[in-house]
């Protein structure tokens, strides 16, 4: 139902996998969509694995129900959620843009208002032991 949603995955040189997402506006569609990320995504490995990032607009607080299944069938953590809110963009008053990440070290994060729509953008800069150490901005 609504408009049509979708996720998007990168694996970078290093073996690290970078997804980006757009969810629903309806707390069912977002648990549809959640549980079929979940497993895409899948469970952190028992071993220290690669890490796994998923960005974007999920249309809801990381406090809903389905964004805490989402982080607890895959291992990820809410990174810079204290960075402060990123909607309405004319006045701020709820964060629904996240990053979550399992395997990462936030090195700092943020929200900027210049974006030019109607969300602030979310940052991070972030750090990864791989056969080379690597950065994400």
């Amino acid at each position: 139902g609504g408009e049509p949603r979708a996720a998007i995955a990168a694996t970078l040189a290093d073996g690290a996998v970078v997804w980006c997402t757009h969810l629903g506006l309806r707390d069912e569609w977002r648990a549809t969509q959640t549980e079929t990320l979940a497993a895409a995504i899948g469970p952190p490995p028992m071993e220290a694995g690669l890490p796994v990032l998923l960005a974007g607009d999920f249309n809801a607080p990381v406090e809903a129900g389905e964004i805490q299944q989402l982080l607890a069938q895959t291992g990820l953590h809410a990174q810079g959620e204290d960075d402060g809110p990123t909607f309405p963009s004319a006045t701020p008053l709820v964060r629904i843009d996240h990053l979550l990440a399992r395997g990462v070290v936030r090195l700092d994060s943020g929200v900027r208002a210049d974006s030019g729509s109607d969300h602030y953008l979310i940052w991070a800069d972030l750090e990864w032991p791989s056969p080379q150490t690597s950065a994400l901005r």
